[in-house]
This record gives structure tokens, sequence and C-alpha cells, in this order.
């Protein structure tokens, strides 16, 4: 298989990984108020004591578990959701990387490369399938790739392996702003910070608010990752890309949709 292969496979990975993480989100908010409408036509017939005793079992508890989550707006589940797309991303990043230095043609271009300086025990000591896997770990801690904001974590690391290139304006700031969600939500138990104000400082918030997660919001985090790693793939193939080129909504639009302050956070109660 060759490399542009590799590279197309991985991105179709991460596209339909994403395509059944927005059908998760639409099925958990179909299921959840339809759970919340089958009690709610019973209790027009009967008293809540005898709905409660007449549900299937372990309906009672999914019906008051669908109640929580339709009040959240399922928040806490879509923040779940950009937790796990991102980790997601970052792997999906990480995998073209490595196929590009599995191509001895790219691998013997890349300056990068050349001036690392690993232990050759270490490197000759691993199987062919982890050299490189090793090697990127390497690369990426000589570049801090992960401390640095957006896709400023994988442009560092990709221009490296000879697939970095110009990221859209509005896409870049929309990444920005989902690394910046993210890790709010993964470090600060999904409370607004310092950090993010400061990130986000159109947005309103005030330290201490909950963040909330809508599901327009969430599904144009989902898609903004799906456009990048398009537009990655693109760069592999070595033909260009355009901002809402392909069947996704144009950067623009999903960055719009993703920063509408009403939808971003609630006081804390």
């Amino acid at each position: 298989m060759s490399r542009t292969q590799r590279n197309a496979g991985i991105a179709a990975f991460f596209l339909e990984h994403v395509a059944e993480v927005i059908d998760m989100i639409d099925l958990v908010h179909g299921g959840a108020r339809t759970v919340q409408n089958i009690r709610a036509q019973l209790l027009g017939l009967r008293s809540e004591s005898a709905v409660d005793r007449e549900l299937p079992e372990g309906l009672g508890v999914r019906a008051d578990t669908a109640e929580r989550l339709i009040r959240d707006d399922f928040s806490v589940f879509h923040s779940n959701c950009i937790l796990g797309a991102w980790g997601a991303l970052e792997a999906t990043v990480d995998d073209f990387c490595v196929s590009q230095l599995k191509d001895s043609a790219v691998r013997d271009q890349l300056p990068a490369l050349q001036a690392l300086k690993v232990p050759l025990g270490e490197f000759l000591g691993r199987s062919e399938e982890e050299r490189w896997d090793w090697v990127l770990e390497h690369l990426k801690v000589s570049r801090s790739s992960v401390l640095k904001p957006g896709v400023g974590q994988f442009e560092s690391i990709l221009g490296d392996v000879n697939l970095g290139g110009k990221v859209d304006d509005d896409l870049r700031k929309l990444l920005f702003e989902v690394k910046a969600l993210r890790n709010a939500i993964a470090h600060r138990g999904g409370k607004v910070d310092q950090r993010l104000i400061d990130a986000l400082p159109g947005w309103g918030m005030a330290i201490g608010d909950r963040i909330h997660v809508g599901y327009e919001q969430v599904v144009a985090a989902l898609l903004g990752m799906s456009v990048y790693v398009d537009l990655v793939v693109h760069r592999s193939r070595g033909t260009e890309w355009q901002p809402g080129g392909s069947s996704a909504p144009s950067p623009q639009r999903l960055l719009s949709t993703f920063e509408r302050p009403e939808a971003i956070s609630q006081p804390r109660p």
C-alpha cells in the first residue's frame, strides 16, 4: 500500500468515527425524548406512583436519567464527545506522521528527522512497527507540540514530516477554541477558569461558570475536526483544498455556530 493510500485510509477511519459519534448523539437525544414521552403519556392516564410501578423494570430509572439529560441539554454527554473526538484527532495526526516516516523517500528528506538525536541502541532494539511511533514521540517532545494552542499542536509536527501547510483562518480559530474548551472540560472538571476566559474573551464567561455544550456546538466542533483531517489528506495527495469544498459546512459557518455565547456556559449553581 502506498503512503497516499495509507493516509487516505487514516482519514477515512476518522471521518467514519466522527459520523458515528454524531449518529450516537442523535440516537441519545431521540432515545431520551422517547422515554420522556412514554412516561408523560402514561402520567396522563394514571397517577405518578402507578406509572412508576407499571413501567418495565429499569425504565423508571432510565426515565429519570432521560429527564436529567434533557434538563441539562445533554451538556455533559456533549462534553465527553468533544473529549473523545479530540483524542481521536490526536491519534489520527500521529498516524499521518508515522505513515510519512515509514516512507523512506519522504524520510530521507526531512531536516527535522536528520537533526533529531535519539539513542541508536533504543531505536535498533525496537521492531520495525514500533520504531517510527517511538521516533514520532521524540519529535513531539522536541517541538513541545502538545503544549501549543489549537492546530499548532498538530502543525508543529506535521511540518516536520512534509505534511505542513496553510490553515484556513476560520478553521484555525475554531480549533483553537475547541481545544481551549476541551482543556477546561478535561482539566477543570467542566468549569470555566481564567485560561478559558483569556482564550475566549468575547464569550462573556465568569470563573466558576459551568461549561455548557449544546447540540449545534458539539456538532460544529466535530465537523471542524473532520474538515481539518480532510485538509491534511489533501496535502498528502498534493491537491488543493478549498474551504467548504467538501460536503461539510464551511469553516466560517462552523465557527459562527460554535461561537454563540448563549451556548457556552451557565452560572455555577
